[in-house]
């Protein structure tokens, strides 16, 4: 992380203020190789591929003698992988042309004060039920969700603390609405957090546990939100993930599971099936010094997850060198 600006102004001589002001420069580059392999007889990796993905982040801050804070951020993201010849890319990203995308995300301004936080612009859904994989590095595969609100980019959101509960709320353009409630708490030795989600399109629930450097965790979500494709209708998915990991300070470690099931309506028999996607997941990721980390993920991808070949279980490995700044 990066100051690049820090300025107290004696504005207060004509307003009757005193301003701070801070500009703060982050972000990361991380070299990506994957690799994925169904579960046959032979010993070869089906594919391999490497990626670039970077980002930096731009926050702006600024506070008055009153007490009244506000902002700016933004993000810029960066990919870079160059497409097979074949045209076998592994890497299935709408967003890249011809291999290489930079893209502008997360923009936001924002205003802080006794009575709350509000964000205007792309702020990300409220909501506090949190995945709980706890896999520091993921392969390819995981679906890797939250709940199922599906609102867009560009939200009013508010958030305020209420005797140790916080509570946020957004709504889009297209008034749909999504409200979030955390609870942190230590209970005896363990340090547990609540989180929740709920949403027109649906709900989404998360606990986690901590005892020192272990952690586990729990999270559900369902939606009851309907689409039809091909005369088949998705009438309602459930969600739920589980995970635990060890925190050594250098070296994390985690475990963790994810199951999806949809159930499906086909219009013209009258039938009702579900399709169930189950998925495990392994990784570790090593500090070698500040700001430079080594990671390694491995999983099982379900026979039908997106990024499993030929409608068999599939091994999916990802291994990354990062430098953050």
């Amino acid at each position: 992380m990066k100051k690049l600006l820090t300025v107290g102004l004696a504005a207060g001589l004509l307003a009757g203020a005193v301003n701070s002001q801070e500009l703060v420069l982050s972000g990361f580059v991380e070299f990506e190789g994957y690799a994925l392999d169904d579960v046959d007889a032979d010993s070869r990796v089906s594919y391999l591929d490497a990626a670039v993905d970077a980002g930096l982040t731009f926050d702006y801050s600024n506070s008055s003698k009153a007490g009244l804070a506000y902002g700016a951020h933004f993000e810029l993201d960066l990919f870079q992988s160059d497409d097979d010849r074949d045209g076998e890319n592994l890497i299935d990203n709408e967003d890249v042309v011809e291999g290489d995308s930079v893209d502008f995300n997360d923009g936001y301004v924002f205003i802080d004060s006794a009575l709350g936080y509000v964000g205007l612009g792309d702020t990300g859904t409220a909501g506090r039920a949190d995945n709980q994989l706890r896999v520091p590095l993921l392969p390819l595969g995981a679906l890797d969700l939250d709940d199922y609100s599906a609102l867009e980019a560009e939200q009013v959101f508010y958030a305020n603390s209420y005797a140790g509960v916080r509570l946020e709320g957004s709504v889009d353009d297209d008034a749909r609405w999504s409200l979030g409630a955390e609870y942190r708490a230590p209970m005896g030795p363990w340090d547990v957090a609540l989180g929740g989600a709920l949403s027109e399109d649906g709900g989404a629930g998360s606990v986690s546990m901590g005892l020192g450097d272990l952690t586990a965790g729990l999270h559900l979500a369902g939606t009851s939100a309907n689409s039809i494709s091909a005369g088949v209708a998705t009438t309602a998915q459930t969600y739920v993930s589980m995970g635990v990991d060890y925190d050594l300070g250098v070296l994390k470690l985690g475990l963790g599971t994810e199951s999806q099931v949809t159930y499906l309506y086909t219009l013209a028999t009258a039938t009702k099936t579900k399709d169930t996607i189950s998925n495990f997941f392994a990784g570790a990721v090593y500090e070698m010094a500040d700001g430079l980390e080594l990671g390694m993920g491995v999983g099982l991808l379900d026979a039908d997850s997106a990024f499993a070949l030929n409608s068999s279980d599939t091994v999916s490995g990802k291994a990354s060198v990062t430098v953050h700044f």
